[in-house]
């Protein structure tokens, strides 16, 4: 579905968000204040406003946001870990899936959520590298990095979904 940026900009919040509202997994709130932010002129435009809502977030907010998110990326809600790799020839397989399962396993304990990544631009190796250079991260820098690649999913899924006017 291909949504024109000026449809967003003249539907009520409600349906807004509706159109809207499965790009940031189980946080509606998210996308109720972006309506509020609106007109927007671009699609780039629309995913600054995004990211102010999160940077504007109470911390436990942000917390939440982050904890929504299934691990690598949010794009199956409910589904397992294993099933998103299963459906994603990049993701893992067998062996390799095991130790990643086993590093996210140790990377939610240490930080209380699951290691996400926007998957657009990684591969099985780079996505196992990643996690297991952030697991060296403070908790702090990692919620911040979590928050980043939570914006950059955001974007991507943005980018396939509106389009500007023509």
């Amino acid at each position: 579905m291909t949504i024109k940026i000026k449809h967003l900009n003249e539907v009520p919040n409600k349906d807004f968000v509706t159109l809207l509202g499965d790009i940031v997994e189980n946080s509606p709130w998210l996308m109720e204040r972006a309506a509020k932010l609106r007109p927007f002129s671009s699609v780039r435009g629309l995913h600054q406003a995004v990211s102010q809502v999160i940077l504007d977030a109470s911390e436990r907010e942000k917390l939440d946001l982050i904890c929504a998110h299934n691990c690598l990326d949010a794009e199956m809600t409910g589904d397992s870990a294993n099933e998103q790799y299963e459906a994603d020839p990049d993701m893992p397989i067998g062996e390799e899936f095991k130790r990643f399962e086993k590093l996210n396993d140790d990377y939610e304990s240490k930080f209380g959520f699951s290691f996400i990544i926007a998957k657009k631009d990684q591969d099985r190796s780079s996505a196992l590298e990643s996690l297991i250079e952030r697991f060296e991260n403070t908790e702090e820098i990692e919620q911040r990095e979590a928050l980043n690649q939570i914006g950059k999913i955001i974007r991507d899924k943005l980018a396939e979904m509106v389009v500007h006017d023509e």
